[in-house]
């Protein structure tokens, strides 16, 4: 390729058990382009340990109007009989399979599919932006990081209470460690501490769509951090 790839990534979630929705999830996706113009895309999967998933994916050249590419040349975990996990990877050999494709408005469509369950099917969509990068711009800060201004949440979320911990009469918190980048966006979600793993998926979504003050220099540059947030699941 001449030119590096933009990408916006594009996540759809397919669950086929209504009540189980909430665990299936996809989230903490990335891509990035490696010096060989291979693209890699880290995913985490939730659901439960006895369920296997079908991963596919298709590929948009017109930023989802058309999903008119089947990237074929895909290792990792996709296909058939992917379990649960965190740290989900895919590779695509991107030149063996389109040598002249060159763009910015690409959008990846990733479907889940279990197997367990062959009910109703419902759909949740998640946007994630994303943009291609070099595996050095991939490195989180370290845990302390000095500042002179600490971020400030501009934006909450609160957390969907699971269906089947408000049946079970559950109740918890969940600690979660978010990487705050530079504009202020969460760059990463990291589950610290966990009442139960009932809980874990909402609040991970939770925390997604905060949006806070960057963290600031003496000198006045954003700098990139991590911040602890607690999710309480507590039924009235």
């Amino acid at each position: 390729m001449t030119n590096r790839l933009a990408f916006c990534v594009f996540i759809l979630l397919l669950a086929l058990s209504p009540t189980l929705a909430w665990c299936q999830a996809v989230s903490n996706v990335r891509a990035s382009q490696t010096e060989d113009d291979q693209i890699i895309v880290t995913y985490d999967l939730l659901g439960e340990s006895y369920q296997t998933f079908e991963i596919s994916v298709l590929l948009s050249r017109d930023g989802g109007q058309n999903f008119d590419i089947t990237p074929r040349m895909v290792n990792g975990d996709v296909g058939e009989n992917v379990k649960p996990g965190r740290g989900k990877k895919m590779v695509w050999d991107v030149l063996m399979d389109v040598p002249r494709l060159q763009g910015s408005a690409f959008v990846f469509r990733v479907t889940a599919m279990s197997k367990q369950r062959a009910r109703d099917a419902t759909v949740a969509v998640l946007n994630v932006n994303s943009r291609v990068s070099t595996p050095d711009d991939e490195t989180p800060p370290p845990d302390y990081v000095p500042y002179e201004k600490a971020p400030q949440i501009l934006k909450r979320a609160q957390p969907i209470y699971p269906e089947e911990a408000r049946k079970a009469n559950l109740e918890g918190t969940v600690w979660i460690k978010i990487w705050v980048d530079k504009a202020g966006k969460p760059r990463k979600v990291v589950i610290q501490k966990s009442a139960s793993d009932i809980f874990d998926q909402a609040a991970v979504a939770a925390a997604e769509q905060f949006v806070f003050t960057p963290a600031l220099m003496r000198n006045g540059e954003p700098v990139d951090v991590w911040v602890s947030i607690p999710f309480s699941f507590r039924l009235k």
